[in-house]
Formats: structure tokens, sequence, C-alpha cells
């Protein structure tokens, strides 16, 4: 079975606007696969009419841990370069925020990109397979 949450698409399975961590309580630990492919880097930032929220990204990332099954893989995929918020498009992760959205996972591999150039800088968008922490390794 495969779910999908999505801003504004034809596929229409969960709306982003429907779901949450408090009405996701039925799907904890159900998903042996999550992606999140340059979707939580523009979270919380009003874009796709989404409320407004600094740590968005961060709260996805923590939400989607609890959905995935023990021994669950998340596909993540981020702006990767020097910290930066482009208001209201997207976030670059570098020093400071990447530790914080993979902190509750372990870095399995990372599958590189080529870096280019934007306003913010040099940035790629390297794809990390990460496992997650449990409760006692969490960090």
């Amino acid at each position: 079975q495969i779910k999908t949450v999505q801003y504004n698409s034809t596929v229409d399975i969960i709306k982003a606007a429907q779901f949450s961590e408090s009405n996701a309580s039925d799907m904890l630990h159900s998903f042996d696969y999550a992606f999140s492919l340059s979707s939580f880097n523009h979270d919380g930032l009003g874009r796709y009419n989404e409320p407004v929220c600094a740590d968005a990204d961060l709260v996805s990332t923590r939400l989607v841990k609890r959905l995935l099954k023990p021994g669950g893989i998340l596909f993540l995929s981020v702006p990767v370069g020097r910290d930066a918020l482009i208001w209201n498009t997207l976030r670059v992760y570098g020093d400071v925020r990447l530790p914080l959205i993979l902190k509750s996972f372990q870095v399995q591999k990372r599958f590189g990109s080529m870096p280019y150039q934007t306003v913010g800088g040099r940035i790629s968008n390297p794809v990390f397979l990460l496992l997650p922490y449990s409760e006692e390794e969490c960090h």
C-alpha cells in the first residue's frame, strides 16, 4: 500500500492539511519506507498555504520517525549548503540545521548530487538513507 502527503496534487490520498501528529496515531509504526524528496525543506514557510511554523521541518521529521516500523527507512533529500532561509521558498541545511533534521536518525548512506549555484550560494540535493534511532539510542 502506498500513501502520500501532498500540498497541491492530483494524488488525493492524504492532504497535508488533514495530516498531523494528532490524527496520525492510527498509522504509528506502520510504514516500511518513507520518502521526503525536497519536501520538508518547504514545511512551515506558508508557500503552500500551510500555517507558518519555524520548526515544521523538524516536526515533520519526528512524525515520520514515529510512522516508520522498527527497521523502517526514510529517504530524505533536502538542499545542503550554507544554512539559509529563502523566504518563503525553502530552507538550505548546513552546519546548524542539518544535524537538527537528522537528529533522530542514523545516516546509513548519502547519495551525492552535483552542487549548483543559487541566490543563497552553492547547494546540492543529496539523498540520505536514514534509519531511526530507537528511543534509547536517540541523541
